[in-house]
């Protein structure tokens, strides 16, 4: 969270033109996980107001028991919880006995 911007004040002066959250990007995180044919990528942005981490994975995941895309996104307390929590949402869902039925889709806009 920058020091030199109140997103708070930010937040409170657009409230009336329906701006409802600021969103500052804190880091990104690359992993190279086994067997896994993309880069996974984690994006971790500090909220407001809710004023929490949270942690967006540039992939959605689908392995062959779901019905559609997984995107497993947060509110957290800290950096580390957020990425931790988005990363384990991610490898609950990559089976690899299953790579090749896996379906990936990029998250929109990350």
């Amino acid at each position: 969270m920058s020091s030199k911007v109140n997103l708070n004040r930010i937040l409170r002066a657009c409230e009336n033109k329906g701006l409802c959250e600021v969103q500052e990007t804190i880091g990104e995180w690359s992993f190279a996980i086994s067997g896994l044919p993309i880069k996974l990528k984690i994006k971790v942005v500090y909220t407001m107001p809710q004023g929490k981490y949270k942690a967006i994975p540039n992939f959605k995941i689908q392995n062959p028991e779901q019905n559609s895309p997984n995107l497993s996104v947060g509110h957290s307390d800290t950096i580390e919880e957020a990425l931790n929590d988005a990363l384990r949402g991610f490898l609950v869902n990559w089976i690899p006995q299953y790579k090749d039925k896996i379906k990936f889709e990029p998250v929109e806009d990350w």
